[in-house]
């Protein structure tokens, strides 16, 4: 692990040398230019209020009229109709470094207004979130994979696939090129949409996951969490991680990760009922460099689910067959017989455990982290809780059913109000069914299980936004990509349907609202195919992960077979050569 450590290390100072002198500049450079242009043609006013790139949680221009609200009229910053709903702090912190805007339709010229001084002092910060967010994606995909070698290949053939692939051996830098030079992540950054501020909470929240770290990552999730109410799913997830992040690198480091008595166990029960019958005593010996070998390539997570799965029980010895007649001491007495007992393979019970100091400073670094805010948001609202009903609420409630790219707003519109309640819980409940079935089936992969709720979310979310969308589907694509890369199908299928989807509903809406050539039955349609399309993408992400878990299970079976037989065969070829020299002798 130490070489591949320092190799990997190798790479990747290159790949931050190119991540500091190209990738950096050049999206800031792309973010400057576009902001011009967009100023010079008196475009950003339009794209500022596009659906598709923000919300009123998101929304900079609202931002602004909560600050006005306080700074202007003395009142809430809730207290509008374009007002914004982010929580508390976020708007007190905007309210101390912004001044009140003047009239929105300002005389200024479009260059007059990008050369004024908040304007240059609002893109480069947005710009800087960017350049951070790119940092702790490449740091996250260096560290992880490195820590982790066994995440990138399963099987040997994959392994040498996975070294001479050029997008894997140099992950961090494509993961973040992907998300600096991104379309979206280009035009949400120039009209300051904040979903960048709860996009670079997150990936922080990852990469101190990742490291083990369970304070920084327990504050991380509260804050997350605090900024947009929807990363609370990631709990589980994240103790997974941090679990992993701490003891998953060094079998031998933690008494659960043992394996001396899950390799011993297999060298006995991976032996089909024939042989074991002919000869049982010897199973052992002809099982141990297999099974050695076995265990220094696989890590402790797969290596017991490889072992359990491939369990085979091993038949008695001919003429030990159990008689009804028998009591139940013999038949366990008979038992012993074929299988060799635990003292004699020197096995060691280690209970299986967590580290529950571990989880337990998670989730109080989470909990304290999240009151703490909760009571800066009450003393900041006078006293009052009502600031929980006008920024979650407006999640929670739906009061806006403007169009976007959620499945919520056309339902709603059409639905009796006393059925409203009931729907709501309906619709909000329903992406927490999948968080304990997942994180027990890919209690394996935390990484890949955090990016899929993460993506699910945002798929399933009141007001999805495309920066979310996006962010959501690099983490889930991106950051696990060595998993994804040979298990993968119909990938063409699901971008030109990603594509398709995102062009048409564009175009719907327009002839819908603007030019009066279609309707809202188009337009949903659209936003159907659209959350259609990436709930595909979430089945096969799962399924890839899944036939990579199987094609390793089998894989692993079926190697430690082959050498047994190749052993096997030496041996009696030994012995046949010994017999006819022994023959020539006596002659």
């Amino acid at each position: 692990m130490a070489a591949e450590l320092s190799r990997v290390r190798a790479v990747s100072q290159k790949d931050l040398a190119w991540l500091w002198f190209v990738l950096l500049p050049l999206g800031v450079v792309l973010r400057v230019l576009l902001s011009y242009v967009l100023h010079v043609r008196d475009w950003h006013s339009s794209l500022a209020v596009r659906a598709e790139l923000t919300n009123a949680l998101e929304s900079f221009i609202a931002v602004s009229e909560s600050v006005a609200n306080v700074q202007v009229a003395g009142v809430s910053p809730y207290a509008g109709l374009s007002c914004s709903h982010a929580p508390p702090l976020l708007l007190a912190v905007f309210t101390s470094l912004l001044e009140a805007p003047s009239n929105a339709a300002t005389a200024l010229r479009g260059e007059a207004l990008f050369f004024s001084p908040p304007h240059l002092v609002q893109l480069a910060a947005w710009c800087v979130l960017d350049c951070l967010i790119a940092l702790l994606l490449f740091e996250l995909c260096r560290d992880f994979y490195a820590r982790f070698p066994s995440q990138t290949a399963a099987l040997p053939w994959q392994h040498a696939l996975a070294r001479s692939n050029r997008v894997i051996r140099h992950l961090g830098l494509w993961v973040a090129g992907a998300y600096l030079l991104n379309p979206v992540t280009l035009a949400s950054c120039v009209i300051f949409n904040l979903s960048h501020v709860t996009h670079m909470v997150l990936a922080a929240m990852l990469l101190a996951g990742a490291r083990g770290r369970p304070v920084a990552a327990g504050a991380l999730l509260a804050v997350a969490v605090y900024l947009d109410m929807y990363p609370f799913i990631a709990l589980l997830p994240l103790l997974l991680l941090l679990h992993k992040g701490r003891h998953g690198a060094q079998p031998d480091a933690f008494p659960q990760y043992t394996l001396d008595k899950h390799i011993r166990h297999s060298e006995c029960r991976f032996i089909d009922e024939a042989e074991a019958a002919s000869d049982p005593a010897t199973s052992v010996d002809e099982f141990s460099d297999a099974a050695l070998a076995l265990q220094q390539h696989q890590s402790g997570f797969t290596l017991k689910r490889v072992l359990k799965v491939a369990y085979q029980p091993i038949g008695l010895p001919e003429g030990a067959e159990l008689d009804g007649e028998q009591t139940e001491e013999q038949k366990q007495q008979a038992q012993k017989v074929a299988l060799p007992s635990d003292a004699a393979l020197g096995v060691r019970e280690y209970p299986w455990r967590w580290d529950v100091p571990l989880l337990a400073t998670a989730v109080l670094s989470f909990v304290c982290t999240l009151a703490l805010l909760a009571y800066l948001s009450f003393e900041l609202s006078g006293g009052s809780w009502s600031w929980l009903s006008s920024s979650y609420g407006y999640n929670v409630y739906l009061p806006s059913l403007s169009p976007t790219y959620s499945l919520f707003w056309y339902f709603f519109t059409a639905l009796f109000d006393r059925f409203v309640a009931f729907f709501l819980v309906i619709f909000h409940m329903h992406t927490l069914v999948y968080v304990i079935p997942l994180c027990v089936r890919l209690r394996d992969e935390p990484l890949f299980l955090c990016a899929l709720l993460h993506h699910l979310t945002c798929v399933f979310r009141a007001y999805p936004t495309l920066p979310g969308l996006v962010f959501g589907a690099l983490c889930l694509a991106g950051l696990n990509l060595p998993l994804l890369l040979l298990g993968v199908r119909r990938i063409y299928l699901l971008v030109y349907l990603n594509l398709v989807s995102v062009l048409t509903q564009a175009l719907m809406r327009f002839l819908w609202l603007h030019s009066g050539g279609g309707n809202a039955n188009f337009n949903y349609f659209q936003h159907v195919l659209f959350v259609f399309t990436h709930l595909i993408a979430v089945m096969e992400a799962v399924g890839a992960v899944r036939r990579r878990h199987a094609a390793t299970m089998e894989g692993q079976v079926q190697e430690t077979i082959a050498r047994r037989r190749a052993a096997r065969a030496e041996l009696s070829g030994k012995d046949a050569q010994n017999a006819v020299q022994e023959s020539k002798k006596d002659a």
